[in-house]
């Protein structure tokens, strides 16, 4: 958009403008205010801001730009193809605040299975366990180790990423997988951790079990076994990677149940996810989730059982939980547990519902597929 004065009158002067009809010719810092002013709100405007034209996509990718952007989550939706990795260009997400659906083109996910993880970022991995960062917004790559080495012949079905800090800002980040593999008799997972630059991962199996959830809490890594929810801290330096014990959710000897890490109010919590043998009144009765969720004090190693979390609703996953306020998102319900189990960790063979939404308070289900409830395409 250019400017320009021409005198008229008795030194009065009235300033013309002249519109470029063509939007895509702004110069990029003006593009770049523009988002500024904006982007401020939903990833939504966001992705519609990029999808006006090249220029204006190509100044979201620039970070700089969109510092500022409050980034309300989304959640990746599994495609049916997802174990081959055979989904095109196009991934689809949903936004919590808006209850819609946005299909993004990825054409860097091509081919590759995807996972989501911390600070925007996905993982993604491709059929030769060639491993890599993708920021879905930015299109940023980053390149991880193979894994090929590690997994022992065993081809690995499912992972989750763990991030220690956004890798594009902290040369130092640590990035930690949780594993599952595939075996003749039973899956199982391990760790595998490496830095942003490394050329080879640490791999670590735990000889109590295998993992259930890893979190980055308060500048340290925990993991959680399957059985019993036994909590470790994982102490990583820049040769080797050690478990220390630190507490244990259950005394339970059983291995059909699920443990999830969550951040809320700025303490660590764990839900203890597990099935519970349910009668419908008539003389029938069948299997169905039931939840607890523990605030764990990493320094005195004690655990308590919260009796509810009313600002509060969780949203829990195999690649990723969080703890939302209901005041940020009024449409979400207090005091209950939003879940979506894929069975994907190797701890069980589960037959209860993969998906639902549990009443914390009223210990019950309260609707089996929350994820299709208003939601827009």
């Amino acid at each position: 958009m250019e400017f320009c004065a021409s005198s008229i009158g008795e030194g009065r002067k009235r300033v013309a403008y002249t519109y470029i009809e063509n939007w895509s010719q702004l110069p990029e810092d003006l593009i770049g205010d523009i988002a500024n002013r904006l982007l401020g709100h939903e990833i939504s405007d966001f992705v519609r801001f990029g999808a006006v034209c090249r220029s204006w996509r190509f100044v979201t990718t620039q970070k700089h730009y969109f510092s500022g952007v409050r980034q309300l989550p989304w959640l990746m939706i599994p495609e049916e193809n997802d174990e081959s990795g055979d989904n095109g260009d196009i991934r689809s997400f949903v936004s919590l605040s808006t209850k819609r659906v946005y299909n993004v083109e990825l054409p860097e996910a091509r081919g590759r299975r995807c996972w989501g993880s911390q600070f925007g970022w996905l993982i993604t991995v491709g059929i030769d366990s060639d491993f890599r960062l993708l920021n879905p917004l930015t299109h940023v790559e980053i390149s991880l180790p193979k894994l090929d080495s590690f997994q022992d012949h065993f081809p690995f079905r499912n992972s989750k990423a763990i991030l220690s800090s956004d890798p594009e800002t902290n040369s130092e980040c640590i990035v930690m997988l949780v594993i599952t593999f595939t075996t003749e008799s039973q899956p199982f997972s391990q760790l595998a951790i490496t830095r942003v630059g490394d050329t080879s991962w640490m791999k670590l199996r735990s000889s109590l079990g295998g993992y259930s959830d890893v979190i980055f809490f308060n500048g340290r890594f925990y993991a959680a076994l399957c059985k019993g929810g036994i909590i470790l801290v994982v102490d990583v330096n820049n040769t080797n990677v050690s478990l220390k014990y630190l507490t244990s959710i259950t005394d339970e000897e059983s291995y059909n149940e699920r443990f999830y890490f969550v951040e809320m109010g700025q303490e660590l919590h764990v839900v203890w996810n597990s099935d519970r043998l349910i009668s419908d009144g008539c003389g029938r009765s069948h299997l169905d989730d039931y939840f607890e969720v523990h605030k764990i004090n990493v320094e005195t190693r004690e655990w308590v059982e919260l009796s509810s979390f009313d600002d509060y609703a969780l949203v829990v996953s195999a690649s990723s939980s969080l703890s939302l306020s209901t005041l940020d998102y009024p449409g979400l319900k207090g005091n209950c547990i939003y879940f979506k189990d894929e069975d994907q960790r190797g701890c069980s063979d589960r037959n209860s519902r993969c998906m639902g939404i549990f009443d914390y308070e009223g210990r019950g289900i309260l609707n089996a597929n929350w994820l299709s409830l208003g939601v827009k395409t």
